[in-house]
């Protein structure tokens, strides 16, 4: 018998006592039946997002657009993660995918595009869908329980005022202290990372968060792309 992890799908609500029957959306059981062939009797694994994960058997299969139907097992809530919120401007074309699919990975639970004076890419609430899709399937190839919330798109300084009290903000800037120095220091309260467009944040935009109590971190002497910065600063957090 393999020891393999079952198949991990998305079904928004798995209220559902344990032994009842859930059907998947069309999506996931176009994926269910084209790309992991399930059949019935084979072991699935259901996710809802909001920490609870399924071990279930697919019951019955047809065409997609009917849904594959899966009985649940057992039902397992799992623990809020600690909260690391990124705050990015929106890269260009597939650099976009790559930071979500990674930060998901690494433990983001929400995400906020921001729209910064330098902004080359303006942020719109019409790339949720698909962002959303993005990071579900991060969710699935990590096993996560918990989907990351996906929030308007703020500026700066709206950002710094909706957090303000809630705990520190770390903004990225040449000037600041080293990254690893705010990690030692902060990593406890670091709650929301702040990383600009290409060009990077303008003096006033660092100039506001910093006044209303944020942190400038340096990233190193290399100019880092947008997702390349939000990786590396997800990883340090949650190391």
């Amino acid at each position: 018998m393999s020891d393999a992890l079952p198949p991990l799908f998305f079904f928004p609500s798995l209220s559902l006592a344990e032994g009842g029957i859930v059907v998947l959306g069309e999506e996931e059981s176009r994926h269910a039946l084209s790309s992991r062939r399930l059949s019935e009797g084979d072991p699935i694994a259901l996710f809802d997002g909001l920490g609870t994960i399924a071990q279930g058997q697919v019951d019955s299969v047809g065409k997609p657009r009917h849904g594959v139907k899966v009985r649940v097992i057992s039902k397992r809530l799992h623990k809020q993660p600690s909260q690391i919120i990124l705050a990015s401007a929106v890269p260009k074309g597939d650099r976009m995918s790559v930071m979500l699919d990674m930060a998901t990975q690494l433990g983001m639970t929400q995400f906020i595009p921001l729209n910064c004076e330098r902004s080359v890419v303006k942020p719109s609430e019409k790339s949720h869908p698909r962002w959303s899709r993005i990071c579900s399937e991060a969710c699935k190839q990590s096993r996560r329980a918990w989907l990351p919330k996906l929030l308007d798109t703020m500026s700066p300084s709206a950002l710094v005022d909706h957090f303000a009290g809630k705990g520190n903000v770390l903004i990225a800037h040449p000037s600041g202290i080293p990254i690893q120095e705010a990690i030692i220091e902060y990593a406890s309260i670091a709650r929301v990372v702040m990383i600009g467009p290409e060009g990077g944040f303008a003096d006033d935009e660092v100039t506001t968060v910093t006044q209303q109590g944020g942190i400038a971190v340096s990233l190193g002497q290399s100019i880092l792309r947008i997702e390349t910065a939000a990786v590396t600063t997800l990883a340090l957090l949650a190391g």
